[in-house]
């Protein structure tokens, strides 16, 4: 009896890990140029998202590395998230957990400082002169040797990202010396996960979406914090396993088939 149990859970043992050699083959792209983070070494790098969460996916992996490195983080939240709700209905108590959330996922990440806006959940485009202000004071104040932020589609149209994207891309236009990367996916993976692009209010979205110009290797520190993270948002849903194919297969063993992130480099 005991060399049956042991003959399954071996053959279990070895189906998890040819699914797991497969979602990795399929979900990463080698095409793509691995980059290395040395060149930011105790430097200072500038996280802009509209929203508490919007890291964890995208850049949580590099957030820790960069850390690691020595690297001076500082990261910017715009809004408080009060429309962080199944239904896009505001929420004013969503603000406080949200940002109780974003602290505990600084303090995995070792981000040195977190900046937290107050601008509108859902409304970034109404405040597009006091935003655009507001941003080119964080740059100025900051003086970032590399700033990150989502690309000019919002990566699934939402207009928060888009505002916030071509704001801080406009500014950094101006300043040569500063490297501005957006966040990035395989083409594969975008293919393959449901996004919520109901949010969208530019049918034409994808047509901004930039292809990765590179790849990070976050390694296994890395992919650590990014569950951990991943499971710290409760209050969106703490994983986000409703958006991947396969809905059983838990959200943490997605995460580690990634152990690159891909960005943008905007010349």
């Amino acid at each position: 009896m005991l060399f049956w149990i042991l003959r399954i859970l071996l053959l279990f043992i070895l189906l998890v890990i040819l699914v797991w050699v497969a979602g990795y083959i399929y979900s990463n792209d080698f095409s793509v140029q691995t980059k290395s983070l040395k060149d930011f070494n105790n430097r200072k790098i500038l996280v802009i998202f509209p929203h508490a969460d919007d890291e964890a996916l995208s850049a949580g992996g590099v957030l820790s590395k960069l850390a690691g490195n020595g690297a001076n983080l500082r990261w910017i939240i715009l809004t408080k998230g009060e429309k962080g709700t199944p239904n896009g209905e505001i929420n004013e108590s969503l603000k406080q957990i949200r940002i109780d959330e974003s602290r505990h996922t600084a303090e995995i990440l070792h981000v040195d400082s977190v900046i937290q806006g107050d601008f509108p959940d859902g409304g970034l485009n109404s405040a597009d002169k006091k935003l655009n202000q507001y941003i080119e004071q964080q740059i100025d104040d900051f003086k970032p040797d590399l700033v990150l932020t989502y690309d000019l589609s919002g990566l699934y149209g939402h207009p928060d990202h888009i505002a916030a994207s071509e704001i801080t891309t406009r500014i950094i236009s101006n300043r040569p010396k500063t490297q501005l990367w957006y966040v990035s996916f395989p083409k594969r993976i975008l293919a393959t996960i449901t996004l919520p692009t109901h949010m969208a209010e530019d049918v034409n979205f994808m047509n901004r979406r930039m292809n990765p110009t590179h790849k990070i290797w976050v390694g296994l520190r890395g992919i650590w914090n990014k569950i951990r993270i991943s499971y710290v948002y409760e209050s969106q849903g703490g994983s986000s396993s409703k958006n991947m194919p396969v809905k059983f297969i838990p959200f943490w063993f997605y995460i580690s088939l990634t152990p690159f992130e891909y960005f943008y480099e905007v010349k």
